[in-house]
């Protein structure tokens, strides 16, 4: 009786023991994809910062998978005051089709003066779409559309 407890024993560590090392294995796999994300990020479209009354805003990259171009973005608050980054707004404009973006992934609430931000912002479209003409992204920030500026699109 003693030996059957103990060979129970024995495969619940054996068990253990590959059930550890999968998720080892899962968690090795989730990084180098985080990594390789990163790493992406910095292809694509880019834009040099542009300044709006109240913050900067750099383009840093661009990716496309599954028929979306994320675009990777940072805003600076270069005002005196908070500023809420959630009020910016995106559209693409190329020759005459006009595309608005899926989702807008920016932080939520207050930046303050002097403190930056990254988000990313996603347009459904096809990948040639943006590889002809004169790709054009336009940012509007404020509830009321205050302040808009255009900056074009450049692998």
């Amino acid at each position: 009786m003693k030996e059957s407890k103990f060979k129970e024993i024995m495969i619940d560590k054996k068990a253990a023991l590959v059930t550890l090392m999968l998720v080892l294995f899962g968690i090795f796999i989730a990084f180098m994809s985080i990594e390789g994300q990163t790493e992406e990020k910095l292809n694509g479209f880019k834009h040099e910062s542009v300044q709006f009354e109240d913050f900067t805003f750099e383009l840093m990259g661009s990716n496309y998978a599954d028929n979306q171009y994320t675009f990777h973005f940072e805003i600076v608050n270069t005002s005196s005051s908070s500023i809420n980054p959630s009020k910016t707004f995106f559209k693409i404009k190329n020759d005459s089709l006009v595309y608005s973006s899926e989702l807008a992934n920016i932080e939520f609430g207050d930046l303050n003066p002097g403190m930056t931000t990254s988000g990313k912002v996603v347009f459904k479209m096809n990948k040639e779409d943006l590889e002809k003409g004169s790709p054009i992204m336009q940012i509007e920030y404020g509830y009321i559309f205050d302040e808009t500026i255009e900056i074009e699109l450049k692998q």
